[in-house]
């Protein structure tokens, strides 16, 4: 019976066969549910997966080319259409020319054959008679530079370019349309002569202001009294974003960028190839979620013109959407880089703070970590004589001017890990507990060179030694669980080398989850906090003298111009209660960044929400 149900389909199982299934869920397994019954086979698929997807990485792409052809002696047969329907064919015609544009002295049709051609050469004929200068062809030549114009300035001459007859509207200005295209005919049918002639007149350079005459006169601006603000097209937002950041790849041809779907499920671009959106691979039921947005054209039907609307989608795209997060602490860094100011270096000129004056900037909170060296006693398994590095630069803490110093050699502390000096200075964190309780550590210490001799992790505290671990070219948990402290006792995380220092690069990351004890009898107990010490060392290395010259500097990189004194009396007030908050919670921090970097990157994205960054004037 339990075979008959699992074979039976869903849509006509019985209720005793959906009952009997509920008592035997093991019967319904599935890839997705394998692990919870076979774990060693779930891994095992996950490496049979895992092989498919690097012979597959292998294959060899599929270069085919859709082409039209022609074969020799073959002359395709034209029939009129009936109403224009493609099932009711009528008279058979011959190739020719649109009779309403030929006078009636000039021949309306071309060779039927044309024999100095190995096909018919009809298709070639019709394109010489488009594009014929003598005399011109008035229908190829209006409808392309109408278009031209129509990108331009966000509407055509005539309102409906792809009908240019008596059911589409009239020009707006038809002698300009007319002598725009023996303009371009001309000078040699160049482009780039059309668009320099278009973008350099002074219905192009005109301002959008309204003026209190023209809004009434022309209120449509049909007669272009004025600038009409165009919002940017789909792809010009997103090759603009990724000129900001400095990552678009203007390299021309080669296969279309491909698609894939972000933690949300929507579809966008492979970031891993930020090429221009001219190379965005399309398909129908996959449309990318940016662009989509932004009105890009709907690929199941033909797009003569696209519409540009203003729609509350489009907000809430650009303040969530993964790329474009990404992008926005890529520009920052990016400032941070070509402004020549670092954050975590101190600048070399107080005159960095006066960069908006009347900013009164929080003071970063007293961090419970430091960093230094000092003496592990091996019978009490205490940290004695711990002396704190004085020096930061390029990311690193050390005790001297230079790495390797002379006393010390190569000892050091990263943000994630650093390097031992000689045995009798290994690298130590150190957290100072805030109040009484008790402590959860947590991490992961990893050693990678296959040279040396490995190197020893432990955690120390007033009690001795609470964990020790060895270890070389490889890595290993060191979690310590229930260490009682008391306000102001020091956990001490010591990294030393084996027998000496070479090749002791190390990683070791560490939470450390206090949890407080309550001070008074029936006082209700404080909620955890959990103290990250790659964050902690970030908080501790960064300078927030430079970040006004950097917020300065990013408003010129996005918008072209310095911040008004509106726009910076507003950030007097946002960056220090951003900041006062990434302090406060610095778990809202994204990945790697620290709270000035972080208050820039949000300032950038920010920018890219304005309309002056999304809309042309």
């Amino acid at each position: 019976m339990l075979r008959s149900a699992y074979e039976s389909p869903v849509d006509k199982r019985t209720e005793e066969q959906k009952m009997l299934l509920d008592k035997h869920p093991s019967v319904n397994i599935s890839p997705g549910v394998l692990y919870q019954y076979l774990p060693e086979a779930a891994e095992e698929l996950k490496k049979f997966d895992a092989t498919i997807a690097e012979i597959r990485a292998k294959k060899p792409a599929e270069t085919f080319l859709q082409a039209l052809s022609e074969p020799p002696g073959h002359l395709p047969v034209t029939k009129l259409l009936h109403r224009g329907d493609l099932n009711q064919p009528t008279r058979e015609i011959s190739p020719g020319k649109l009779s309403v544009l030929v006078d009636e002295t000039s021949s309306k049709h071309f060779n039927d054959d044309d024999p100095s051609l190995p096909t018919s050469g009809r298709r070639l004929a019709f394109a010489k008679w488009l594009t014929q200068t003598d005399p011109p062809n008035p229908l190829f030549v209006r409808a392309m530079v109408n278009r031209v114009w129509m990108h331009h300035f966000g509407k055509a001459i005539v309102a409906t370019p792809g009908d240019f007859g008596k059911l589409g509207s009239p020009p707006t200005h038809p002698q300009l349309l007319d002598w725009l295209a023996l303009d371009w005919i001309e000078h040699g049918w160049s482009f780039k002569h059309l668009h320099r002639r278009i973008l350099l007149s002074t219905a192009y350079r005109q301002s959008s202001t309204r003026s209190p005459t023209g809004g009434s006169i022309d209120p449509d601006n049909r007669f272009y009294g004025r600038r009409d603000l165009q919002r940017i097209d789909a792809e010009v937002l997103r090759d603009s974003v990724l000129a900001l950041s400095g990552e678009l790849k203007p390299e021309l041809y080669g296969a279309p960028i491909p698609l894939q779907e972000d933690e949300a499920g929507q579809v966008r671009l492979d970031p891993a190839q930020p090429r221009r959106s001219l190379y965005a691979k399309w398909r129908r039921t996959q449309p990318v979620a940016l662009l989509q947005a932004f009105d890009a054209p709907v690929m199941g039907v033909l797009c003569e013109s696209r519409p540009s609307s203003t729609v509350a989608p489009q907000s809430l795209m650009m303040m969530n959407n993964e790329f474009l997060l990404e992008q926005s602490e890529k520009i920052a860094k990016r400032v941070v880089s070509q402004s020549g100011i670092s954050n975590t270096a101190t600048p070399n000129s107080e005159s960095f703070n006066q960069a908006v004056p009347g900013w009164q900037l929080p003071t970063a909170p007293a961090s419970p970590w430091r960093y230094g060296t000092g003496t592990l006693h091996k019978e009490t398994g205490k940290v004695e004589g711990f002396s704190e590095f004085l020096q930061k630069t390029q990311g690193r803490s050390h005790p001297g001017v230079q790495v390797p110093d002379a006393t010390t050699g190569w000892v050091f502390l990263t943000e994630s890990g650093g390097h031992p000096g000689n045995p009798a200075y290994p690298a130590i964190r150190r957290w100072i507990a805030p109040e009484s309780g008790t402590v959860e550590i947590s991490g992961s210490l990893s050693h990678g060179s296959q040279n040396g001799d490995g190197v020893i992790g432990s955690v120390s505290s007033k009690l001795g030694q609470a964990g020790s671990w060895r270890i070389q070219a490889g890595s290993v948990s060191t979690a310590v669980a229930n260490l009682a402290v008391e306000a102001g006792d020091a956990i001490d995380l010591v990294l030393e080398c084996g027998q000496n220092e070479t090749s002791d690069s190390f990683t070791w990351t560490v939470k450390i989850t206090w949890n407080p004890v309550a001070r008074q009898p029936g006082e209700p107990a404080k909620n955890s906090i959990v103290f990250d010490s790659a964050i902690g060392f970030r908080l501790q290395q960064e300078d927030m003298s430079a970040l006004g010259h950097q917020i300065i500097a990013a408003w010129k990189h996005i918008l072209h111009r310095a911040p008004s004194d509106e726009e910076l009396a507003v950030l007097a007030r946002f960056v220090p209660a951003q900041l006062e908050l990434l302090y406060r919670e610095p778990q809202r921090l994204s990945n790697g960044s620290t709270p000035t970097l972080q208050v820039l990157t949000n300032i950038c994205h920010m920018l890219l929400n304005t309309n002056e960054f999304l809309y042309a004037d």
